[in-house]
């Protein structure tokens, strides 16, 4: 059971939860995991064998409430992965602006990770949420996988720090999927 724990399951001989730091999406084809001391909600993870859906938030903030290793900046980044050859071709910024319904302060494509920071929409998810927040996408084993990062008003998460957070959430992810699907 220790294994399982690590993971994130639930460790029946303890009868205790630990937090989910790391799960399988689209039926098991797409590993995701945030950073250190950002863990998974359990109460958002959908997979319905083809696509799936979690929030990422500070491990204190999920309903596991586990307390982090480090202290880390309040967010929430919502991940989205599509059904396997959902696109085969990642959108234009000014394409994804515009399915987000927000207007583009800038875009640009990284090695293969599309990011836009829109100025409006980010206070959906966040109470005292900034307006700003970034948006990405990029292709993984035949995924479409679009993230969302939400922030408090002011948080450098909101401005340029967004980007280098999507890219670095991005890396893990891939690096975790590197030899395709489990």
């Amino acid at each position: 059971m220790l294994a399982t724990a690590a993971i994130g399951e639930e460790d029946e001989t303890a009868d205790r939860v630990y937090p989910l730091t790391r799960t399988m999406l689209a039926g098991g084809e797409i590993a995701v995991a945030g950073p250190p001391g950002y863990c998974i909600d359990r109460q958002t993870r959908r997979d319905d064998g083809l696509s799936g859906f979690v929030l990422i938030a500070p491990c204190t903030h999920t309903d596991d409430g586990a307390e982090p290793e480090e202290t880390v900046e309040p967010l929430i980044v919502s991940v989205t992965v599509g059904p396997r050859g959902a696109a085969r071709d990642l959108p234009e910024p000014a394409a994804l602006a515009e399915l987000a319904g927000a207007p583009l302060i800038e875009g640009q494509t990284l090695d293969g990770l599309l990011l836009v920071h829109l100025s409006d929409g980010g206070r959906s998810a966040i109470p005292d949420g900034d307006a700003r927040h970034w948006r990405g996408a990029f292709l993984q084993n035949g995924h479409l996988i679009g993230l969302a990062l939400y922030a408090p008003e002011g948080s450098t998460l909101a401005d340029a720090g967004g980007a280098a957070f999507l890219a670095s959430l991005r890396a893990g992810i891939e690096a975790m999927n590197r030899m395709g699907p489990r």
